[in-house]
């Protein structure tokens, strides 16, 4: 009986620490909403070994300065991508994801030590403020809002108040927590990408349906059918960088 109980107990403690690795390990990515219209993941640790890839950090500059506000700091933040840890961060993937609005860009990372991370945004640039509220750590360059540091969470993005991104930091339920999350974590490469075409706002949905009214007359019914499945789909991409090529798949 002493036994039974002894190892029940052990089991409680070792699903304890599995289920508290587990969520601590990434919070960060919590913050991508369930209904997110595009999620990229950028696999660090593992393009970090295809130096081939890092050497041209110049084209990843430019994908994070996609969520810039015209003041260059998140290129700088590129270009110590080598290295995360040295800025703060962890040497996990970072995603970029649209929400469904379709209106913002956010980029999210993990944190490693949070004051290194602030101490590492301030160094880039003297407009750079940083402005504590509770536990998040609000990111101004001038007067302009760019991001919110947590414990564990970087986010960085083209929202313009803290509203919107307190409500992406405390949401209960993130898009990796989704079957459609679940789907694209089976089919990771190096860099990872996920449209989801049913999301999309409805005005611009409403245009692209008109636009294939239009074409159904020239490409008949058939095709226009196909198309409008198309746009009901959930497409997922991926890279792998190798040795003499790159190798890119989808999925529907």
């Amino acid at each position: 009986m002493k036994k039974n109980i002894a190892l029940s107990s052990w089991l409680v403690i070792g699903m304890l620490i599995i289920s508290f690795l587990m969520s601590s390990c990434k919070p960060y990515r919590k913050v991508i909403p369930t209904d997110a219209l595009v999620v990229v993941e950028v696999d660090i640790k593992e393009l970090g070994k295809k130096s081939d890839f890092l050497d041209q950090r110049d084209d990843f500059a430019r994908l994070i300065a996609s969520v810039d506000s015209g003041n260059h700091i998140l290129n700088k933040l590129a270009n110590s991508v080598k290295e995360p840890h040295q800025s703060g961060l962890r040497t996990q993937p970072m995603y970029f994801f649209i929400p469904s609005t379709g209106k913002e860009v956010f980029l999210t990372a993990a944190v490693r030590r949070r004051n290194k991370v602030i101490k590492t945004f301030e160094s880039f640039s003297k407009d750079v403020r940083i402005e504590d509220d509770d536990n998040i750590s609000w990111i101004f360059v001038k007067d302009n809002l760019i991001g919110a540091i947590t414990r564990k969470t970087l986010l960085l993005g083209s929202a313009h108040t803290k509203d919107e991104y307190y409500n992406l930091l405390t949401q209960k339920q993130g898009y990796f927590e989704t079957d459609a999350g679940k789907l694209m974590e089976r089919h990771r490469g190096d860099i990872t990408a996920m449209i989801n075409l049913k999301n999309l706002p409805r005005e611009a949905r409403e245009e692209v349906e008109f636009a294939m009214d239009l074409l159904r007359y020239q490409t008949g019914d058939v095709v226009n059918k196909t198309l409008k499945q198309v746009l009901d789909a959930q497409i997922i991409m991926n890279v792998k960088f190798e040795s003499g090529h790159i190798a890119l798949n989808a999925i529907a």
